[in-house]
């Protein structure tokens, strides 16, 4: 899009020479337009005719050191011939439509500024596309490190949840572990219990069968001589 005004610009520099033709003959109703080309040192011959028919016609605008030729019909039938009635028309002069060719001519050497321009124009279009091509670049490729960056700590985050959890359940105890109590012989509990016998005790940490039994003492029976006395 940018091509477009640019080339039509260039179009107008280069071929700014324009003649207008009218469908009047007073030059009121205009009909169509002829552009150039710009001669150096003299221009192309045409037919003024060469867009419709017409009434009448002025020159429009020249470009520098231009002039434009005009040429009634010769009778010998040549275009633009020597002997032909010519005129140099002025600007913004009505004629009539007896006259039938035209030409601009003596015009300006063209200048190496033109091509030089055009071309820096293209450079400077080219380049301003370029970046603008690496100006969108630059955000969506961050875009895309950052999007990339961002899934993998969630998935690393992800992992090490994982691993954490897996970890504490390994490491917690059962129940039945944590509330396991070494089993006891009742039988020996009861035998190594210390047992009160007239208020006195006897030895637990010895078996039952090995604990011995004490007898009440031996009573003296008295004797019939203690009766005698």
């Amino acid at each position: 899009m940018l091509f477009v005004p640019f080339f039509s610009l260039l179009k107008f520099a280069i071929a700014a020479s324009t003649v207008a033709t009218f469908s009047d003959p007073n030059c009121k109703d205009s009909f169509r337009e002829l552009n150039g080309p710009n001669g150096y040192p003299n221009g192309t011959c045409k037919t003024l005719n060469s867009n419709g028919p017409f009434k009448s016609f002025q020159l429009v605008n020249l470009d520098p050191e231009c002039t434009l030729t005009i040429y009634g019909q010769d009778p010998s039938g040549d275009i633009c011939a020597t002997n032909a009635p010519q005129i140099e028309a002025n600007i913004a002069r009505c004629y009539n439509a007896s006259w039938t060719y035209y030409s601009f001519d003596s015009c300006a050497v063209p200048e190496a500024t033109t091509a030089s321009s055009s071309t820096g124009a293209t450079s400077s279009l080219s380049t301003s596309s370029k970046s603008k091509t690496s100006g969108n670049v630059g955000p969506i490729v961050g875009g895309v490190i950052g999007g990339v960056i961002f899934i993998a700590l969630v998935l690393a985050a992800g992992v090490y949840w994982m691993r954490k959890r897996k970890n504490g359940i390994a490491e917690a105890p059962n129940d039945g572990e944590r509330h396991e109590m070494p089993a006891h012989n009742d039988r020996y509990e009861m035998q190594t219990k210390r047992y009160t016998y007239f208020g006195g005790e006897l030895d637990s940490e010895k078996p039952e069968s090995d604990v011995k039994h004490s007898s009440p003492p031996p009573v003296e029976l008295p004797t019939p001589k203690d009766f005698r006395n």
